[in-house]
């Protein structure tokens, strides 16, 4: 996979993601094999060995097969509990979002994805509309500064709209630097590993 990558052969990745769909299981996909790919191709993306086209088609790709699985994957019934996915307005990181969906579908979740770039008002409707147990914010880069005080403010808002039986929880990009102290009612994680470990309804 990661010689396709580096010498921009999609139809290999294709193949090769298409046939990992269907020998792994949902949660193994993003703990054993989708992290461990990510963290080489983002080695390979600060070397300067993977041009930022060949970025940008693999994340491309890699979204599309990601999105068939949760399709393919997702749980719905009445007895089942509801976390809502979504990153803030002006977030440009997709995949975190999909990685933790696909984890939370793994634990016999509904989720509700929403994506990124959603305001906080949308979000508080969404949570009434729907009667969802929890939000998972992703806290990733934004097309703005000062990223830290914007994710910030955006989760005391969520905190003093929605209802106080809704659990709140966030997965924090190791490239957010500024995010300063903690934020009350808020679950805050540094990794996917760790919401595996912890979240559970």
């Amino acid at each position: 996979m990661l010689m396709a990558i580096t010498l921009y052969k999609l139809d290999v990745i294709d193949h090769e993601l298409s046939k990992l769909k269907l020998l792994v299981n949902t949660r193994d996909l993003v703990l054993k094999v989708l992290i461990p790919l990510l963290n080489r191709v983002g080695a390979l993306i600060q070397r300067r060995e993977l041009t930022s086209s060949g970025e940008l088609a693999f994340h491309g790709l890699l979204k599309f097969h990601l999105g068939e699985v949760i399709f393919k994957s997702r749980k719905r019934n009445q007895g089942l509990s509801k976390i809502i996915i979504a990153g803030g307005e002006g977030s440009v990181e997709e995949i975190p979002l999909l990685l933790v969906t696909i984890l939370l579908i793994s634990k016999n979740i509904e989720v509700i994805y929403l994506g990124n770039d959603v305001p906080a008002g949308a979000l508080v409707e969404t949570v009434s509309a729907t009667g969802a147990n929890g939000v998972m914010l992703y806290l990733g880069p934004l097309r703005e500064d000062n990223e830290g005080i914007y994710h910030k403010k955006y989760m005391e808002f969520l905190t003093k709209k929605v209802d106080g039986n809704v659990q709140l929880f966030a997965l924090k990009s190791n490239r957010l630097k500024d995010l300063d102290g903690q934020v009350k009612k808020f679950s805050i994680f540094e990794s996917l590993k760790h919401i595996d470990q912890s979240i559970s309804f």
